[in-house]
């Protein structure tokens, strides 16, 4: 998931000179902060039910507490927020364990703190570790304290068990989700990681105003289909009159050009050849597997494209094409270069035409 997919999903609007974490903290925090304040609903109406006013009063509070909390989310740092559910958690079972007993299963619930602060990773490794140990030691004390102590209030015979069981699968579920939540957390960063390895890939594969491949990247392939020794045929295409187009009109009127004879030329070659800006207003067209058989058509086919392309309200573009196929003791540079010296031929006959590097007429007009 990307950081503005992430951002959308917010409620309200995202301090761009806050701490980007505060909000991917929050993201994770909020379900689990309204989960809390669920559940202390329905502790309320329990104990209201068992008329337990210190509990109804005390679940009462923590219900503002934990939507005070899901407010604060985005806005404070998430390590307090995960400080004060832990008080706040602990402090609720041992208070309901010292009135309704040990038997209740309210015991459980600070064992859900303990994969919630292993997940944290705004909190050091020995932070971590040590409100952990503090959980735990807790936990241990409540233990030792209420396994055998009597209730305040003792809990009807029917309502114990099942009490004990809620409460203890409850715990399961929510440990259940958290560490599912986590899970799918690692594996959309795992995803964005990846994405954005690609996308890297691809910008640095790319021209960037035009989307075709850069020259490096061309040079890659090209390498690739001299060292194979397979048919290739080459087209070095050139706008023509360019230089004039970005003196009349300006650089941006020349870089709206660029890229509609980009587009021109990607759907020209379609699935057959490998496109790319080779500089300037240069474009190198390379088709495998190609014994020049293909050559004059996809050319053909360029200049048609290229000419419903304008330079301005009433002249279209024209592009000069010098065409050369691989031949054997080729070179990246021999390949490209006699590619180059037909598309000088195509200028000097008038431009406009195409040229093949074994021909000494030009086609076209």
């Amino acid at each position: 998931m990307t950081s503005e997919r992430i951002d959308q999903a917010m409620e309200g609007p995202r301090d761009l000179t806050g701490d980007p974490g505060r909000w991917r903290y929050a993201r994770v925090l909020r379900p689990i902060l309204l989960f809390g304040a669920s559940a202390h609903a329905l502790f309320l109406l329990l104990f209201a039910l068992l008329d337990v006013p210190v509990l109804v009063a005390f679940n009462t509070a923590s219900i503002l507490l934990y939507l005070l909390l899901t407010y604060l989310a985005p806005r404070v740092d998430p390590r307090w927020l995960v400080l004060t559910a832990m008080v706040e958690v602990l402090a609720h079972a041992w208070l309901a364990t010292h009135y309704v007993g040990w038997v209740s299963g309210f015991h459980f619930y600070p064992l859900i703190l303990i994969p919630l602060i292993a997940f944290l990773t705004r909190f050091t490794v020995v932070q971590r570790c040590l409100l952990i140990l503090l959980t735990t030691a807790l936990y241990s004390a409540m233990a030792l304290a209420y396994t055998t102590a009597g209730p305040l209030v003792p809990l009807p015979d029917a309502v114990a068990p099942w009490l004990s069981a809620i409460n203890a699968v409850s715990v399961s579920i929510g440990m259940s989700v958290f560490i599912l939540f986590y899970a799918v957390a690692v594996q959309n960063a795992d995803d964005l990681v990846r994405s954005s390895q690609e996308r890297l890939k691809r910008l640095a594969a790319t021209d960037p105003l035009t989307g075709l491949l850069n020259r490096r990247s061309m040079d890659a392939h090209l390498q690739r289909v001299v060292e194979g020794r397979g048919p290739a045929t080459l087209l070095l295409g050139d706008v023509d009159n360019f230089k004039q187009i970005n003196d009349v009109f300006g650089h941006d009127t020349g870089d709206r050009v660029l890229e509609a004879v980009g587009e021109a030329l990607r759907q020209a070659a379609a699935d057959r050849a490998l496109v790319a800006r080779w500089g300037g207003e240069e474009f190198l067209i390379l088709v495998p597997d190609d014994d020049g058989t293909q050559a004059d058509e996809l050319a053909a086919r360029i200049r048609r494209l290229v000419s419903q392309c304008r330079r301005d309200r009433h002249r279209p573009l024209t592009m000069s094409i010098g065409i050369t196929s691989l031949r054997a003791g080729d070179t990246v540079a021999r390949f490209a270069n006699r590619a180059d010296q037909a598309l000088l031929a195509a200028k000097r006959a008038g431009r406009d035409r195409v040229i093949t590097a074994s021909s000494a007429g030009a086609a076209g007009t």
